[in-house]
């Protein structure tokens, strides 16, 4: 098992109920230089766009993943179903490790897909950060990419907050935390995990 590398995987949904189906899905490989102290993207496709696709969903998008993810139904008209997209990408993914930002919701999306989730190692990166900095208060994404890593923020957030980029935000939130706090593998996060989010 490689401890050093993983795969992110952020998916936004319909709604937040356990009725909820995937809306778009965005991955990106990461993984610890030998420096010890760094947190590299290894397939980046676009310096702040990680690999990204839209899943056809006949459930109602709720007016709060709206305006949280920049989605509407008329984006996702020619997207497949995503029964068809999470298998297809999860398909690709080598690694032992997914980290996503809530694992219970991600288990929750990629199962209802039909996709098998136990050969995966679950990383909870809010249950995580939520642990070692429990004052920050706001746990979104977008309150950790300020907390974190403000001038990306300031420099991204403005222009480009949408779903499409979550993947490529957690990844820059993922190397900051890691350096704070000395953790240096994927196996180091995965046993700050919660035993709920585990594969």
């Amino acid at each position: 098992m490689n401890h050093k590398t993983a795969t992110i995987i952020d998916m936004q949904a319909t709604d937040t109920t356990r009725y909820a189906q995937a809306t778009q899905i965005s991955s990106s490989q990461i993984t610890f230089t030998d420096t010890r102290d760094f947190i590299v993207e290894t397939n980046p496709k676009r310096k702040y766009e990680a690999d990204h696709e839209l899943c056809f969903v006949h459930r109602t998008i709720t007016s709060e993943q709206k305006g949280l993810n920049g989605i509407h139904h008329r984006d996702l008209e020619d997207a497949d179903h995503y029964k068809n997209v999470l298998p297809k990408v999860m398909s690709r993914v080598n690694d032992d490790y997914i980290v996503c930002f809530n694992a219970a919701q991600t288990k929750q999306l990629l199962a209802s897909a039909g996709v098998p989730i136990d050969a995966f190692n679950f990383i909870c990166m809010s249950s995580v950060i939520k642990k070692l900095h429990p004052s920050i208060g706001s746990y979104t994404i977008a309150t950790l990419i300020y907390e974190f890593c403000e001038n990306t923020a300031i420099s991204y957030m403005p222009h480009n907050w949408h779903g499409r980029y979550n993947a490529t935000f957690m990844r820059h939130i993922f190397k900051q935390v890691s350096i704070l706090n000395g953790l240096f593998t994927m196996q180091d996060w995965y046993e700050l995990t919660p035993e709920v989010a585990h594969g």
